[in-house]
C-alpha cells in the first residue's frame, strides 16, 4: 500500500507501506508446518482456534446432557 509521511509543515514525502510478516509455526494434523504470515493473520487464527475449542464444549456438553437424560 502507498502513501504518504506528512511533516509538521504539511510536507508530504512518498512512503511504501509494508506488511508485518512473522515466522510462525503450525501444527497440523500432527506435523509442523512453519509460515511467513502476517501479524493481523496471526491473530485470526488465534480467535479461529478460540471459537473452534468453544464449539467443541458446547457438543460434548450437550452430548453428555443427552446421555445423563437417557
Amino acid at each position: 500500500m502507498l502513501g504518504h509521511r506528512v511533516s509538521h509543515s504539511k510536507r508530504r514525502t512518498n512512503h511504501a507501506f509494508k506488511v508485518n510478516l512473522q515466522k510462525k509455526t503450525f501444527i497440523v494434523e500432527g506435523r509442523k508446518i512453519s509460515v511467513r504470515i502476517c501479524a493481523n493473520c496471526i491473530k485470526l487464527s488465534k480467535f479461529i482456534d478460540r471459537k473452534k475449542k468453544e464449539e467443541l464444549a458446547n457438543i460434548k456438553a450437550l452430548s453428555e446432557a443427552s446421555v445423563a437424560v437417557a
